[in-house]
């Protein structure tokens, strides 16, 4: 399969007065890896989280990209990605003063052929969008390493106290932030049609479902660019109060 793809990251108005965030596209034929790292905006330097793993990722694949075309399998490039993102964060734990906090979230998706898999830590999503006859079946294929989703943190609570807790939202696992990390990685086949769109919590918890949809209802149709632009107009006219970024990804239709 070919794949076209398009990518945005951007300030908004968030009160930390510079982006946080960084993206990463890679690709080779019929090899392609794409990166959202949402640097943290309570840390002291989320920016050198996200830029540091952004960097290192870039890195890896420039130094196995011979071996990537060539000789390495699916399995082992998962591996190379995931080997990467761990030493990373072991090294921004590190290189991180005492008494200071330095963490990025991340998502990962690597698309070779028709066989996909994601790496993430932390709260940033990717989701998988097909067209149906009415309407469209989008699913996330990441869980976010928040409070609320650990089963010990709400056993025996009622919804309404698990989200009035203070712990509600708050992320458990993220890169940098302790000595290691533990990483999520699921794999699966992607299916003709198929729209992937990775995204920081600065445009999921700024657009709501309804304008979600109309946005991947173009993207569907192949204009990823006009998708991107429309709801960058919709998270920006919702005030985009965080640092925000998404990329598209989609089957080449030609």
């Amino acid at each position: 399969m070919k794949y076209i793809f398009q990518g945005l990251s951007d300030q908004g108005n968030s009160p930390v007065n510079m982006n946080q965030d960084r993206i990463c596209i890679l690709s080779q034929p019929d090899c392609y890896l794409f990166v959202v790292c949402d640097g943290m905006g309570g840390s002291d330097h989320g920016e050198r989280a996200s830029e540091t793993l952004v960097n290192h990722i870039t890195e890896w694949w420039d130094n196995n990209i011979n071996r990537i075309c060539d000789n390495l399998s699916f399995n082992d490039i998962i591996d190379g990605i995931r080997h990467c993102i761990t030493e990373t964060s072991n090294y921004i734990w590190e290189t991180t003063r005492e008494n200071e906090f330095c963490g990025s979230t991340i998502v990962a998706l690597l698309v070779r052929n028709d066989n996909y898999g994601i790496i993430w830590a932390g709260d940033s999503r990717i989701y998988e969008i097909h067209k149906r006859l009415f309407g469209l079946d989008i699913k996330q294929l990441t869980v976010d390493d928040v409070w609320e989703n650990k089963a010990e943190n709400i056993s025996h609570k009622t919804e309404s106290e698990i989200r009035s807790d203070k712990n509600y939202g708050h992320l458990t696992n993220a890169i940098g932030i302790r000595q290691s990390v533990a990483l999520n990685i699921r794999t699966g086949t992607v299916t003709a049609g198929t729209v992937f769109a990775l995204m920081s919590d600065g445009i999921y918890k700024y657009i709501n479902r309804n304008d979600f949809n109309k946005c991947m209802q173009t993207a569907t149709h192949g204009d990823i660019n006009n998708s991107i632009r429309l709801i960058k107009e919709i998270v920006d006219r919702n005030g985009a109060p965080d640092n925000y970024s998404i990329i598209l990804v989609a089957e080449s239709k030609q």
